[in-house]
């Protein structure tokens, strides 16, 4: 095993051991593939394997992995070291090596056990606020349970509960969170199916495209935006019932870190009565209870909140006249206000009187953080919002260099390995890309049409994207006040104005002498909201087909988005679409008479029928 020097530094003693650890794993996957290309060799011979030698080497494999384990063991270790600040040793203690959260992150339990006096804190604030504050429990002995276990009136089910650590992005601050373990629950004496039981507890989040189009209005509009996030939300709505015919009760075994630190005793047990973070029902409970209350509520200043149809996350805030003067929208307990400068303060001061909020964060005064983007006001003169996700793509590029870049290419047989990696990898890319990164999409797209057929060739495309995104990380959308009318090189036929939807549509047709691949380009109020790159459904037989296949695919996103700010800016929206195919214009404008083409014709009937 590797010991630490005495005689170093703090500084050094940990530079040494990340050295020790990331030579240690680079190594250890280095053999590993190289057995697993020995293992390929060895197979695609007639000849018997040499079975001792191969387990001679699996043999050394392991025992570097067992290094790389000690190693980060003692890193730990030596990275819990804290110091005492006062001359009395009665200070709290701070971490020798203070780790920079660039996303929230979570912290396993077995960690937590070992720095126990700096979680208890956190610990035992989360119990006071279920317990005390929010009434989300309640505390019965085994004689109470056994009592209701009895009444035939009820359906008591008992399932266990644990804490959720994490260290919050930026400030590091520690956060305990008490969730009941719900996949412990049946269905019950329900005869409907699993499909239908997840529809009765579903709630959805903000749609993407919606945020998208919100801030393009309020970015045209010159508002301001702000966000803050309400403590605790689940537990303010009561628990809806998940049983029609008897009424239920959810009992908790508590977590064994609550007793372990002294803030319960060994034998206490919990009613669940509010909605309790890890039930199936909860979600739902507080979408219903939260709609509930600010359906039509009105604040001090006058101004109201008045629901959407499109998306129930989605809210407008009228003024005393009725005009519209901010948007809100929800994402579980995260609000991201765009509004009047005015009213974005009273808006978020109306909140806190109605639930516990965080002090609200503003991006006049720096990028704030909502559903995955950093929204900023950007560097130059032009109004707007700036869109971004460069600390998430820090955080992957930094993991994706630790575990992947020692990444040799070994067989072209499937292997399930390389099919995960090549699945997590573009996951990640395609978080970035569906939300700020409209550039990186396409290529997304291909890599991962590769997955299941070329993992290894899907992995090394992904580690191409990998490494544009770590020269462009700083690059996003702009949403501008002024945006150019008829765009950058005066291409557009419509001028741009606050209520229009305009669809770019394109398509590649059989570059593989197979499927096309198309795009889509979504424009609402002058700015870009939505878009998309994937490979056609059908074969198609002509570039016009593929294009017109393209177009209706534009005509879809279109016209969502058109319900979606139609009902924002409560005036007609018009709609337009752009494709560069004379053929395919042909056969929508209804100007070609071509027999060959009367299939496709059939086909844009559709677009007559949803065309005003």
């Amino acid at each position: 095993m590797f010991e630490i020097p005495i005689g170093f530094e703090a500084d050094e003693q940990s530079d040494l051991l990340d050295g020790m650890q990331l030579g240690l794993k680079r190594l250890g996957l280095h053999e590993q593939q190289k057995l697993q290309q020995d293992l390929w060799d060895q197979s695609s011979l007639d000849e018997e394997p040499d079975t001792w030698t191969l387990k001679d080497q699996v043999t050394q494999v392991r025992a570097i992995h067992e290094q790389a384990d000690q190693v980060e063991d003692d890193l730990r270790l030596l990275k819990s070291m804290s110091v005492e600040t006062n001359v009395g040793g009665t200070g709290a203690p701070t971490d020798v090596f203070p780790e920079v959260f660039l996303q929230t992150k979570t912290i396993q339990q077995a960690q937590v056990l070992q720095e126990l006096p700096a979680w208890t804190p956190a610990v035992s604030a989360e119990y006071n606020t279920i317990r005390h504050e929010k009434a989300a429990i309640e505390p019965i002995t085994e004689q109470q349970i056994r009592v209701m276990e009895e009444d035939d009136s009820l359906i008591v089910k008992r399932i266990p509960a644990k804490m959720v650590f994490t260290r919050k992005a930026v400030s590091g601050q520690r956060k305990a969170r008490a969730c009941a373990c719900g996949n412990f629950l049946q269905a019950g004496e329900s005869s409907k199916t699993k499909q239908e039981l997840r529809e009765e507890v579903y709630a959805a989040g903000i749609d993407i495209t919606v945020l998208r189009t919100m801030l393009a209005v309020g970015a045209r509009r010159g508002w301001k935006a702000g966000t803050t996030d309400i403590k605790g939300a689940f537990l303010n709505a009561p628990l809806l019932q998940r049983t029609k015919t008897k009424t239920e009760r959810i009992i908790l075994d508590p977590p064994k870190i609550l007793s372990r630190a002294g803030i319960i005793p060994p034998y206490e047990k919990w009613l669940v009565t509010r909605a309790l973070y890890g039930l199936d029902i909860s979600p739902k409970s507080w979408a219903v209870f939260r709609n509930q209350q600010l359906n039509g509520r009105r604040f001090l200043s006058g101004g109201a909140w008045q629901a959407c149809r499109t998306d129930q996350n989605l809210w407008r805030i009228l003024s005393e006249d009725g005009k519209l003067c901010g948007l809100v929208s929800i994402y579980i307990d995260d609000i991201l206000g765009v509004m009047e400068d005015g009213v974005l303060q009273s808006c978020f001061s109306d909140l806190s009187q109605l639930w516990a909020c965080s002090t609200p964060q503003y991006v006049a005064q720096g990028s704030v953080r909502f559903c995955g983007f950093d929204i900023s006001e950007g560097s130059d003169d032009r109004r707007g919002f700036l869109l971004r996700q460069e600390a998430y793509i820090d955080e992957i590029l930094e993991r994706f260099e630790s575990e992947h870049q020692g990444s040799l290419r070994t067989s072209r047989e499937m292997d399930p390995l390389q099919v995960k990696l090549a699945q997590k990898l573009i996951g990640e890319l395609n978080w970035i890309g569906t939300r700020t990164r409209p550039d990186i999409i396409f290529a997304i797209s291909k890599a991962a049409q590769c997955i299941t057929r070329d993992a290894v060739l899907a992995v090394e495309a992904a580690t191409q994207i990998f490494k544009f995104l770590k020269a462009t990380k700083e690059e996003g959308l702009r949403y501008v006040a002024n945006p150019d009318s008829f765009g950058k090189h005066q291409e557009l036929r419509v001028p741009r104005k606050e209520a229009l939807v305009e669809v770019f549509t394109d398509a590649s047709h059989a570059p593989d002498a197979g499927r096309s691949q198309e795009c889509v380009h979504v424009f609402a109020a002058g700015q870009l909201i939505g878009w998309s790159s994937n490979k056609q459904t059908m074969t198609s037989l002509s570039t016009a087909e593929s294009e017109l296949c393209a177009v209706l695919e534009g005509v879809a996103y279109g016209e969502g988005t058109k319900c979606v700010l139609e009902e924002i800016l409560q005036v007609p929206v018009q709609a337009v679409i752009y494709c560069d195919n004379a053929a395919t214009v042909a056969l929508v404008t209804g100007s070609s008479n071509l027999w060959r083409t009367r299939g496709l014709k059939i086909t844009m009937r559709y677009l007559a029928d949803v065309s005003p």
